[in-house]
């Protein structure tokens, strides 16, 4: 049988697996679909391929063009326009969706997870992600429709989980999270209009497709209290988490305004702490302390409109 004569049949996509079925072809004499083996791939101009196994390669060619563009996303799932030769059944396809999870790149980019019987195939998506208002992970996917360029924002309810220095995102009803890595705490800051933790992520090092010293940076809003030689920042997602803070430093006044992360493994992460006071109109008084392994500093001035 000729190459010529083995494409002449269809591919149906089930269960994030592709299958080939040959249709009426009777010199093979099958009657059922042939799984290919291989990897899900999202292509440079956003084309959904599958990726054959070199093994396979005499019969199916080295890639199979399966989608021709990205139509929807949500929170569990990728749709892509099929390709000419995608069918359900033996009835052309209008469309091909693949089930999984979003996952967390370096640089605020975002791959998409494509469970299959021996693993996942991880899929780079073009668009970001970010932390929303609320404390909660969007995706911001960039996808093209009928000529004109589109973002969709995918919001993925989920918690945030502190052990030790490590901090993880875990997306509702996932087995995976969507990211995992060390983290330090840069800023955090009081004020009449704002309470909010900046924190700085380390590189995922597990994750093949990561750096090492790549840093990603956003900021948690939630509330402080103070209690004695103890600061507690408290904040919502899906469920409502708390950081706890050592004093570490006393200033006069009694204005506690440096504390370490109290990480249970004695790690003294660097950052710094701002009290912003408003003395009247738009103008406001400003303490601000630094303190790291190599440098501690205190900073004090006014804010006041020109």
């Amino acid at each position: 049988m000729t190459k010529k004569d083995i494409w002449s049949a269809d591919f149906e996509v089930k269960n994030n697996l592709l299958y080939y079925r040959p249709g009426g072809n009777t010199e093979w004499n099958i009657d059922h679909a042939l799984k290919v083996e291989g990897n899900w791939n999202i292509t440079k101009n956003g084309r959904l391929q599958f990726l054959v196994k070199h093994t396979q390669n005499d019969t199916f060619g080295k890639t199979i063009a399966v989608g021709t563009a990205l139509r929807r996303a949500d929170s569990s799932c990728l749709e892509f326009k099929a390709a000419r030769r995608i069918s359900v059944k033996g009835v052309p396809a209008d469309s091909v969706v693949l089930s999984g999870t979003w996952a967390a790149l370096p640089g605020k980019n975002i791959s998409f997870l494509a469970a299959r019987e021996d693993g996942a195939d991880t899929l780079k998506v073009e668009g970001s992600w970010q932390v929303l208002p609320r404390n909660q992970i969007g995706c911001f996917i960039k996808r093209t429709a009928e000529g004109k360029k589109i973002t969709d924002l995918i919001v993925l309810k989920g918690d945030w989980q502190i052990a030790g220095n490590r901090l993880t995102y875990k997306i509702e009803n996932s087995t995976q999270p969507f990211f995992t890595r060390e983290f330090s705490v840069s800023r955090a800051v009081f004020s009449d209009k704002e309470n909010k933790l900046e924190l700085i992520l380390g590189a995922e090092v597990k994750n093949k497709t990561t750096s090492r010293g790549s840093r990603d940076s956003f900021s948690l809003t939630g509330t402080w209290k103070q209690e004695g030689l103890k600061a507690e920042f408290t904040f919502t997602a899906a469920k409502r988490q708390t950081i706890t803070f050592t004093l570490s430093r006393k200033f006069s006044n009694d204005k506690e305004l440096v504390f370490q992360l109290d990480t249970g493994r004695g790690q003294k992460p660097a950052f710094t702490i701002t009290l912003n006071k408003k003395i009247k109109d738009d103008s406001s008084f400003f303490i601000r302390a630094k303190a790291g392994a190599k440098e501690k500093r205190v900073e004090a001035g006014f804010y006041f409109p020109f």
